[in-house]
């Protein structure tokens, strides 16, 4: 959880200076940033509905690696579209896979007290992901640093769920007692 949303909050918190890094003006990024907003709406609702129809490795995996893919399209000088697709993908499939991810967290304990625990480095990642960008920056002429600690996080993070997403899995399809 906590790996996740450091990539998130790295990301997030320098995708407009990311743009302008990139040549696009203000307003069209402004413009994406809101856009990406009413997508990130229909990721959670696609959650809501997904939520009791699937199991929460697919949404795990495709949220995961597709926001590291999203984010990819954003190395070197994206173009204004490649841009627009990556705060899209990005933003919404952080809102489809984020209840999937901590649905994981309260499923691992029987109490279900584990997702306290979750929500807390959650919130340490989402500030501390802004703060290992800012020490990236300092030293880097681009944003390119930035862009692969989010990417190389978010896989990490990935490689991290595999263990609970199957132990999981194995749990739902051992036979009842």
């Amino acid at each position: 959880m906590l790996l996740y949303n450091v990539s998130i909050g790295t990301a997030w918190a320098n995708l407009f200076l990311i743009g302008i890094d990139a040549g696009i003006a203000e307003q069209p990024i402004a413009n994406g940033l809101l856009i990406c907003q009413f997508t990130a709406v229909a990721g959670a609702l696609a959650a809501v509905w997904w939520a009791e129809r699937i199991s929460n490795i697919w949404p795990i995996v495709v949220g995961t690696l597709g926001g590291a893919a999203a984010l990819a399209l954003t190395l070197g000088a994206p173009s204004y579209a490649a841009f627009l697709v990556t705060l899209i993908a990005f933003n919404t499939l952080w809102n489809f896979a984020l209840p999937f991810i901590l649905g994981l967290a309260a499923g691992l304990t029987p109490s279900g007290r584990l997702m306290s625990t979750a929500v807390a480095f959650q919130m340490v990642g989402l500030a501390f992901g802004p703060w290992a960008a800012s020490e990236l920056l300092g030293g880097a002429a681009s944003f390119e640093p930035v862009k692969i600690l989010s990417i190389a996080a978010m896989l990490f993070s990935l490689v991290l769920f595999t263990g609970p997403l199957l132990a999981g899995r194995n749990a739902a399809l051992a036979p009842a007692r």
